[in-house]
């Protein structure tokens, strides 16, 4: 070959090997730290991570709590609601009854009658309109 012997040339070899091999370490080294700098990273997002979804699960029980109590308040006020309009209902129902009903009108005692001397018997007296605070003139 060149006319080095063989064993030179195994050596030369083993040599260029070796040195690309710990090229090739120092090159795995570094990214092997950067690799654990990211663990190091990842395992404070994953620890807050827990912690968000603890204070998450928290709030989502208060959420469910503050639901539930509003829900029997605004079945409470709907009951209460229900039986208010029932009884408005109602009202307005026996006001239109009443409403309906015939007009009479309404007729003296027999004690104040006998006793008034103003009026002749079957004879009615109209009534005298109310102050209205106008002149007339």
């Amino acid at each position: 070959m060149l006319g080095l012997p063989l064993g030179q040339i195994i050596e030369i070899m083993v040599g260029i090997l070796l040195a690309i091999t710990i090229g090739y370490c120092a090159l795995l080294n570094e990214r092997l730290k950067r690799l654990r700098q990211d663990e190091g990273a990842l395992k404070s997002l994953v620890g807050e991570l827990i912690g968000a979804t603890k204070v998450a699960e928290r709030a989502v029980a208060a959420l469910k709590g503050t639901v539930h109590e509003a829900e029997r308040s605004m079945s409470s006020q709907l009951e209460e609601a229900d039986r208010l309009s029932n009884e408005l209902t109602r009202l307005v129902d026996e006001g239109r009854r009443q409403a309906q009903r015939p007009v009479t009108p309404l007729q003296r005692p027999s004690s104040l009658a006998a006793t008034s001397g103003d009026q002749a018997p079957g004879r009615h007296v109209a009534p005298r309109p109310a102050f209205s605070g106008h002149s007339r003139g």
